[in-house]
Parts: structure tokens; C-alpha cells; sequence
């Protein structure tokens, strides 16, 4: 039987290094249509569903990672320390080059209001018509935040984590059937925050049926073959269910895993923990490739190819520094400054 407190989360670390490797491949291959043209469609066209895959995963680590929290303001404190420090850093520089060098970031503006929105997590519609934050892919941390605050909401309540599912797929269901005319309410009630609820009931499942999951330890295989599947072959219904409720079969059946040997171990292991720098910046480290190294280098498809892999290993490298140097010695020192000790 599967102890929760005992849990040890390299299984969890690797799902995330594969849902965040998703999402840079597809940034891979919009890169090679926007900017050669070298495709009719996009060959990692499934990899923009990592997103849903994350979102599982948030769900269920949310739920373990505050089983014995009780107070909504430590909660959210918790929260905050891990995703801010970074965002608002990266924020502040694509604000600033977007007021030195604009014709670099397209639809970006370096416009104040904005940037506060930004900062607040309020999703707004950009110059392009897209509802994008400064950091683009920070539209994915609004509904973070927003998951987080519904979590906190519900914490007082003795059967917290079946509450906020209920909580969740009432909101997505009024986005189903209610046409909301401001940008706020109609982001929020976008149904992929269902992804959320799964993450959760996946807990619920581990909590209170740890034999269950036992059982299910080779299940990842189906799980993961129909995700793949869906590389060659559409499927009639959107991602939140194509998507989302194969990712967390595979979560379901991974948690048995107490610990990851041998070198796919210790790599996933260290992608996933930078999988939240990985995930925000992989796409202007493959634009810097391809738009200031290949004018320089030529633009043969052989150089492209090397450099789509540099761009890739660059991320990877990156993001891995920015873990180390910035996301975990802040989250650090703010637990240690402003967190009770007990919390």
C-alpha cells in the first residue's frame, strides 16, 4: 500500500520534463513554418497539449504537496514564492526590449497597463488580438493563479479537494453553455481548466484507494499510446478530454513509482524541476536561433537543422541555470523570510 507522506515525486518530475519537452518541440516547429516555411503542418503539432498534461499534474501536486496546510494565506504565500520571482524577472526584460526593440515581439508592447494586468495575472486581449500577458506563454499562469485561488477558497471545507473539483467543473460548464461578452470570465471558464479537476481526482484516488493504484501501475502504456495516437489521427473532442484524461491515467499509474534509476532518471529528474523555466523560455532562445544565428550562419537546411537542436539543448541548459540560480534560492528566501515555520 502506497504511504502519501512517504511519496517520493521523481515519476511526477519526469511527466513534467515530458510535458514541457512537448511544448517546445511544437515552438520548434512553428519556428520552422514562421520562419522558413519549411513545413505544411506542424510535426509536434500534439506537443502544444503539454499544457494539459501540466495542468493535470498541478492539480494532483497542488492537492499533495498542501495535504497538511489549513490556512488559505500560507497556501497562497506558497504559491506565489515559487511562480513570481521568475515571471515578474522575465516579464520586466520582454517589457523592456519591447520598448527598445519592438519590431522583435511582434504583437508585444511595452504599454504599462499591460504590464500590470501582467503582473496580476488579469487576462487582457493584446495588440494582436490574442489574450496573451507580456511573457506570452504566461497565459497558462493565469489559470494557475486562478486554480490556486479556488484551492485556497476551499480549503475550510472538510472534503476540500471533492469541492473544488465540483467547484471547477461548474465554472467550466458554464463556459460550455453561457457566451460571455468580457475577456475575464470568458478566459477563466474556458473548459481546459477541467485538466485541474482530473489532477485532482487522481489524489482522491491515491488518498483513498492506494490499492487501486497499485493496480493500475501499467496502465502508462495505454495512456500514452493513445496520446501518441493522436499525432497521426484526430480525435473528435478537444484536448481537455483527449488529452487530459490520458495524462492522468498515466499519472494514476506512475505514482507506485518511489524512485526513477539510471540516467533517464537523473535527466528527467532535472528537467522537470526546471520544467517551469523550460516552459517560459524555450521560445525566445529557439527565436534567437533561428533569427539572429541563421542570417549569420546561412540559411541551408543543414545549418537550420543544427541549430534547431542547439535550440533545444540551449533551453534545456538554460532553464536549468535559471532553476538553480534564480527559481530555488527565491523560493527559498522567501519561505524563509515571510512563511511560518510551521506552514
Amino acid at each position: 500500500m502506497l504511504n502519501s507522506r512517504a511519496l517520493r515525486l521523481e515519476s511526477l518530475q519526469i511527466l513534467r520534463a515530458v510535458a514541457a519537452l512537448g511544448v517546445v518541440f511544437f515552438h520548434l516547429g512553428v519556428g520552422w513554418d514562421i520562419n522558413f516555411g519549411l513545413i505544411e503542418s506542424n510535426p509536434f503539432a500534439v506537443g502544444a497539449n503539454g499544457v494539459d498534461m501540466f495542468f493535470v499534474i498541478s492539480g494532483f501536486i497542488i492537492c499533495y504537496a498542501s495535504q497538511n496546510t489549513t490556512s488559505p494565506i500560507e497556501f497562497i504565500k506558497k504559491r506565489v514564492f515559487r511562480i513570481l520571482p521568475l515571471y515578474y524577472i522575465l516579464t520586466m526584460g520582454l517589457f523592456g526590449l519591447a520598448a527598445v526593440a519592438p519590431q522583435l515581439l511582434g504583437s508585444t508592447e511595452a504599454n504599462v497597463w499591460h504590464l500590470l494586468k501582467s503582473f496580476a495575472f488579469i487576462p487582457y486581449e493584446n495588440a494582436g488580438g490574442l489574450i496573451q500577458p507580456i511573457l506570452f506563454l504566461g497565459w497558462t499562469l493565469n489559470f494557475e493563479m486562478f486554480f490556486y485561488l479556488l484551492f485556497a477558497l476551499c480549503i475550510g471545507f472538510r472534503h476540500r479537494e471533492v469541492v473544488v473539483v465540483g467547484v471547477v467543473v461548474a465554472i467550466a460548464s458554464a463556459g460550455y453553455f453561457y457566451d460571455f461578452e468580457h475577456v475575464v470570465p470568458e478566459f477563466f471558464s474556458r473548459p481546459i481548466i477541467l485538466n485541474f479537476a482530473w489532477g485532482v481526482a487522481v489524489y482522491l484516488l491515491f488518498k483513498h484507494q492506494p490499492r487501486l493504484i497499485e493496480r493500475l501501475r501499467w496502465f502508462w502504456l495505454p495512456g500514452s499510446m493513445f496520446i501518441l495516437f493522436q499525432f497521426f489521427v484526430s480525435v473528435p473532442v478537444s484536448a481537455e478530454f483527449a488529452i487530459g484524461l490520458p495524462t492522468a491515467l498515466i499519472l494514476a499509474s506512475v505514482l507506485p513509482l518511489q524512485k526513477i534509476e539510471g540516467p533517464v532518471g537523473k535527466a528527467g529528474s532535472a528537467i522537470g524541476d526546471a520544467s517551469y523555466s523550460l516552459y517560459l523560455v524555450h521560445p525566445y532562445l529557439i527565436q534567437f536561433c533561428f533569427i539572429i544565428m541563421v542570417p549569420l550562419l546561412g540559411g541551408g537546411l543543414t545549418i537550420i537543422g543544427a541549430l534547431s537542436v542547439l535550440s533545444v539543448v540551449l533551453s534545456v541548459a538554460v532553464s536549468i541555470v535559471l532553476f538553480r540560480l534564480v527559481e530555488k534560492p527565491s523560493n527559498e528566501l522567501l519561505r524563509s523570510r515571510y512563511l511560518n515555520r510551521t506552514a
